[in-house]
C-alpha cells in the first residue's frame, strides 16, 4: 500500500473541512469500546501558518513554492511532522516548533522566510515566535508582468562587455492600478555587473523591476520586509540604531540575471530618481512632505531582516511639478525611500477587554491591523481571538502612536470594521484593547457548533483511536476573493467548539499541512437534525482510496435563536493500517525523518 500518510489521514477524516473544526479543551472518551489508548496527531507546536497569495486582483494563487528559512533561530523551526526541511503546502507554509522549545515574549524565536514560485518576485519576510498559538499570515507575491494595486512590474534587458554597458540604458515602472508614482533607472554607460562573489558577468542582462506605492496596502504587504518592523536599522556608518521602521514613500525591487547568474553590484552605481506620493507625513512634523524635507534610502538586508540605510536625501520637485528624490544604488535589494523613525522598542503589548470569557473554550479568530495613528501607515496584521485579558504582542515597533483596527474577515473581505482601540503609544509598553461595547461580540446570541471526531486503527487489538489536530481554513462561499482564506480553528485532539459559522450560510473548508491540500466547497449550517453521506477519494493518491462517512448532526435552536448550537459527530472512521503504522512510529519516539511520510526512501506505506 503506497500513500502519503497524511493524504490517508486527512482523506478519512476529509469532512472534517465540511464542518468547521476548532479548538476545545474536551476530552474524546468512549468512542470505541475495547479502546487502551488514545492517540493525538499533534506532533509538534503549529506556531505559524502563512498563506501566499497573488497580488493582484484576479484571485490566483503562486504555485510551486521554494521555501527557506534564515535568521537567527533557523534551526529551531521544523516540519509539522518533525522534519528540518519546510515543505510547502501548495501555497502554504506551515512552521512547527519542537515541544522542547518554550519560545516567550522574553526569549523569542526570529526567523525569515523566503518564498520564491516561478514568475513571481520573492518574498522575504520576517517573523516573531514568542507563544505556541498560532499566528496566521497572508502574504502578496507579484507577478512578473502582472501590475496589481499600488505595484506596477516592468522587464527589459541591456549588454554588457568587457568594458561594461554598451550605452546609457533607462527604464522605468508604469502607472496602473491607480499608480501615481514611479521609480527610474538609469544604467551608466561602462558600468560592469558583478555577482554575489565579485565575478564579472558579461552577456544580455535580464532586468524585472517592480514599484511599490505607499497608496495600497497591498503594496505595502508585498514587498521584502513591507507592512512590518524590521529587527534594526542600521545607519550609514554601520551604527545600530536599534529596533524601529523605516515608515515607505516608495519602495523598489530590482532583480538582474546574465546567464541565471544573479546579479548583485555595479563597478559604477544605477541613477535612481523616484517619485513621492505629496499625501505622505513626515513623522518628524506630523505635515505632509516638502520640498526641502530630508528622507533616508534604505537596503533591505535580506540575512538578518535590517534595514541598512545608505543614504539621506532630499526631496526636490521635478519638471512636472512632482516631488522626488534622487539617489546613486551601487547594489541590488529592496530599497526603500522613506522615513526612518529608530529608536523603537523591542516589543509592544496591549491587554483586551472584551465579553469573550478568558477560559472560553470557543474559538472564533478576528483580522486585526496595526496602524501609525498620524500616517495610517499599516504597522501590522494578525489573526487574534480577542478574549477578555488576552494578552496581545507587537515585535519591533516604532516610536510612534498607532491604533488596532479589528475587522470580521479577512485581509481582502474585511467584513467592516467592528472594533477600534484608543491610540496606542507602542514605547509604552503597555496598552488596551476595549472591544466590550461592540455588539458583534455578544457571543451568547451566535451560534455554537461542536465537533468531535477521530479514525479507528483496527489491525491490531486493542483498538487504536486517532484523535487528529489540524487547522482548518474557511471562507464564505460567496466570498470576495477565491483564493484569499481565514483560519477557522483548530482541532486538537479530535474535539472542538468555534462561533465564527452561521445558520444557514454556505461556507468553503480547506485543510492545507502535512502534504495535504484539500478544499470542499459550498457546505450549509443546518438548521434542524441532519445527516450528511460523504464520499470522498483521495485523489493524490489516484484514487486508490475512497472513503464514505455519515456525520449525525443534531440541532439545537434556543430559545428565541438565542444559544444555539450545532453538534457534529462522526467516529470509527477508517485508517489504512500503513497510516496506523506512522503515527505509532511517532508515538514509539521513532526517529522524525524515518517516520516522516515526506520522505519517500523510509515511510512504512511506500513498502
Amino acid at each position: 500500500m503506497k500513500s502519503n500518510f497524511f493524504k490517508l489521514l486527512f482523506s478519512a477524516v476529509a469532512i472534517l473541512v465540511t464542518v468547521g473544526i476548532f479548538q476545545s479543551c474536551q476530552k474524546l472518551e468512549d468512542v470505541a469500546d475495547d479502546v487502551s489508548l488514545v492517540l493525538d496527531t499533534d506532533l509538534l507546536y503549529h506556531p505559524l501558518m502563512i498563506q501566499y497569495v497573488d497580488a493582484a486582483e484576479d484571485g490566483w494563487a503562486p504555485q510551486e513554492l521554494e521555501i527557506e528559512i534564515l535568521g537567527p533561530d533557523k534551526d529551531k523551526v521544523r516540519s509539522l511532522l518533525g522534519g528540518q526541511e519546510i515543505v510547502p503546502d501548495r501555497n502554504y507554509v506551515n512552521i512547527g516548533v519542537r515541544k522542547i522549545e518554550t519560545p516567550s515574549v522574553d526569549n523569542p524565536l526570529e526567523i525569515t522566510v523566503v518564498a520564491k514560485a516561478p514568475g513571481y518576485i520573492p518574498s522575504i519576510h520576517s517573523f516573531v515566535i514568542h507563544s505556541t498559538d498560532m499566528q496566521f499570515a497572508t502574504i502578496p507575491m507579484v507577478k512578473i508582468g502582472q501590475n496589481a494595486p499600488g505595484i506596477t512590474t516592468e522587464t527589459t534587458s541591456f549588454n554588457v562587455a568587457a568594458t561594461g554597458a554598451a550605452q546609457t540604458t533607462k527604464f522605468d515602472s508604469g502607472l496602473d492600478y491607480g499608480k501615481q508614482e514611479k521609480a527610474t533607472v538609469t544604467v551608466p554607460e561602462g558600468a560592469k555587473v558583478f555577482n554575489a562573489n565579485g565575478k564579472e558577468l558579461q552577456g544580455e542582462v535580464e532586468v524585472v523591476m517592480a514599484h511599490f506605492d505607499n497608496r495600497h496596502d497591498v503594496a505595502q504587504k508585498a514587498y521584502a520586509g513591507g507592512a512590518n518592523t524590521s529587527k534594526n536599522i542600521i545607519d550609514v556608518d554601520g551604527t545600530d540604531l536599534g529596533p524601529g521602521m523605516i515608515i515607505p514613500y516608495g519602495a523598489m525591487t530590482l532583480d538582474m540575471y546574465v546567464n541565471n547568474e544573479e546579479v548583485k553590484t555595479f563597478s559604477k552605481p544605477l541613477k535612481v530618481k523616484m517619485t513621492l506620493n505629496p499625501n505622505s507625513i513626515n513623522p518628524l512634523t506630523n505635515q505632509p512632505i516638502q520640498e526641502g524635507d530630508e528622507v533616508v534610502v534604505a537596503s533591505y538586508l535580506e540575512q538578518t531582516a535590517e534595514w541598512k540605510i545608505e543614504t539621506r536625501e532630499t526631496v526636490t520637485r521635478n519638471a512636472q511639478g512632482q516631488l522626488e528624490v534622487s539617489y546613486n544604488q551601487p547594489h541590488l535589494s529592496t530599497w526603500v525611500v522613506g522615513a526612518a523613525v529608530p529608536p523603537g522598542c523591542f516589543f509592544f503589548q496591549a491587554t483586551v477587554q472584551s465579553p469573550i470569557p478568558a477560559f472560553s473554550t470557543v474559538q472564533r479568530f478576528y483580522y486585526v491591523e496595526l496602524r501609525d495613528n498620524a500616517t495610517n501607515a499599516l504597522l501590522s496584521t494578525n489573526f487574534l481571538r480577542l478574549k477578555n485579558n488576552e494578552i496581545v504582542t507587537f515585535f519591533f515597533v516604532p516610536n510612534t502612536t498607532a491604533r488596532v483596527d479589528v475587522y470580521d474577515g479577512n485581509s481582502v473581505c474585511e467584513g467592516g470594521l467592528i472594533a477600534q482601540s484608543d491610540p496606542l503609544n507602542l514605547c509604552g509598553f503597555v496598552g488596551l484593547i476595549n472591544v466590550n461595547d461592540d455588539p458583534a461580540f455578544k457571543v451568547n446570541e451566535i451560534l455554537k457548533a461542536h465537533v468531535e471526531v477521530s479514525g479507528i486503527c483496527n489491525e491490531t487489538t486493542p483498538t487504536l483511536v486517532v484523535a487528529p489536530t489540524l487547522t482548518i481554513l474557511y471562507k464564505d462561499t460567496d466570498d470576495c476573493d477565491e483564493t484569499e482564506w481565514s483560519p477557522l480553528g483548530v482541532v486538537s485532539g479530535g474535539v472542538g467548539t468555534t462561533t465564527k459559522l452561521r445558520v444557514g450560510n454556505h461556507y468553503d473548508f480547506r485543510i492545507a499541512q502535512g502534504g495535504i491540500n484539500r478544499t470542499i466547497r459550498d457546505i450549509p449550517v443546518p438548521t434542524q437534525d441532519s445527516t450528511f453521506n460523504v464520499n470522498y477519494t483521495d485523489s493524490q493518491s489516484g484514487g486508490a482510496f475512497t472513503f464514505t462517512q455519515v456525520i449525525d448532526v443534531n440541532y439545537t435552536p434556543g430559545p428565541g435563536g438565542v444559544g444555539q448550537e450545532v453538534n457534529f459527530v462522526f467516529h470509527d472512521i477508517d485508517i489504512p493500517d500503513c497510516a496506523c503504522e506512522i503515527w505509532r512510529c511517532h508515538q514509539a519516539g521513532g526517529d522524525p525523518d524515518t517516520c516522516d511520510p515526506m520522505n519517500p526512501a523510509t515511510h512504512p506505506c511506500n513498502n
